[in-house]
C-alpha cells in the first residue's frame, strides 16, 4: 500500500517539473528575437525594398528570388543559434548557415534568400523568423 502512495506522489512530482520544463521552454521561445518576413509575388513587376535592418524581400517575379544578410556577434560567451522560419512564407526561406556555434566575440553573417518557384501564382507570403539562442 505504501509503495502505490510513493509511486503516486513521485507520477505528480514529475507531472509538475515536465509541466515546469515546458512553460520555462515556451517563454524562452517567446522571448527569442523574431523578425517579420513578407514577400509580394507580381509578375510582370519588381519592386525592391531596400530597408536593411528587416526582412521584407519587397515584389519579385515567380521564379526568382531575393537575397538578405543578417550579422551577427557574439558579446561574451559563447552561443548556439538556430533559425527558424514560420508562416506561409517559410517554405521559400532558404537560411544559410541555418544553426551554428559562435565563440564569444566572433562574428557571422547568415545569408536569408526567398526564391520562389515559376509555378507560384501572384500574391503576398508572410510570417516571421525565430532566432533561437542557447548558451552552449
Amino acid at each position: 500500500m505504501k509503495i502505490k502512495k510513493v509511486i503516486k506522489k513521485l507520477k505528480f512530482i514529475l507531472s509538475i517539473i515536465f509541466i515546469l520544463i515546458i512553460g520555462l521552454l515556451a517563454l524562452w521561445f517567446i522571448k527569442s528575437p523574431t523578425f517579420e518576413m513578407d514577400v509580394n509575388v507580381v509578375n510582370g513587376k519588381l519592386g525592391v525594398h531596400s530597408d536593411s535592418d528587416s526582412l521584407i524581400f519587397g515584389d519579385i517575379n515567380s521564379g526568382s528570388s531575393a537575397l538578405r544578410t543578417m550579422g551577427l556577434r557574439a558579446l561574451d560567451k559563447k552561443i548556439r543559434v538556430y533559425f527558424l522560419p514560420l508562416g506561409n512564407i517559410s517554405k521559400y526561406i532558404t537560411i544559410n548557415p541555418k544553426h551554428f556555434m559562435l565563440d564569444a566575440e566572433e562574428r557571422k553573417v547568415v545569408e536569408i534568400e526567398c526564391s520562389i518557384p515559376t509555378s507560384v501564382e501572384d500574391g503576398n507570403f508572410s510570417g516571421t523568423m525565430k532566432m533561437l539562442r542557447l548558451p552552449f
